[in-house]
């Protein structure tokens, strides 16, 4: 399903909403979601929205398959933050689930998340990013949005993009 894209009352533009019924759908949009908008930038921001299993941590995956990363895109929930370099760019993948704001603030995380790193194409994917009370970068910022829909087993997918 795809949508005109919308304003939204946050300041977003909803981009596009699709269905994905299993995780090669998932990294399809991925795949779309990386030649469609991220191609020609010098990286991005994605704010990862959804419950426990929602399939974050699976969409990043198959980013890191797009950036050509060897190594497991694992979830990064007691490192806070892993950071991938592929052949394509880098991914770094952050999970606020257990962190306060203040805590990043102490630990300078904002400051990690508002370039790209070496000069490479950069995606900072961010689970739980509403943890972190606001997020600023100088990079373009989307949101995507993952919501399980049990017991029909299928997920539906909100592309946002934030209006600077």
């Amino acid at each position: 399903m795809q949508e005109e894209p919308s304003q939204t009352p946050d300041g977003e533009t909803l981009l596009e909403t699709v269905r994905s019924n299993d995780e090669s759908d998932t990294e399809a949009f991925a795949h779309r979601l990386f030649s469609r908008y991220l191609l020609d930038l010098p990286g991005a921001v994605l704010l990862l929205d959804g419950d426990l299993g929602a399939g974050k941590t699976a969409f990043c995956r198959a980013l890191g398959r797009l950036l050509a990363i060897d190594e497991p895109v694992n979830s990064p929930t007691f490192n806070l933050l892993h950071q991938h370099s592929g052949k394509k760019g880098v991914l770094c993948h952050y999970d606020l689930y257990r962190i306060s704001e203040m805590e990043l603030e102490e630990l300078e995380f904002p400051d990690l998340w508002a370039d790209v790193v070496d000069q490479r194409f950069t995606i900072h994917a961010i689970e739980w990013w509403r943890r972190a009370g606001s997020i600023h970068s100088r990079l373009p910022v989307f949101r995507i949005e993952l919501e399980f829909h049990p017991p029909e087993e299928h997920r539906t997918i909100h592309l946002y993009r934030r209006n600077a």
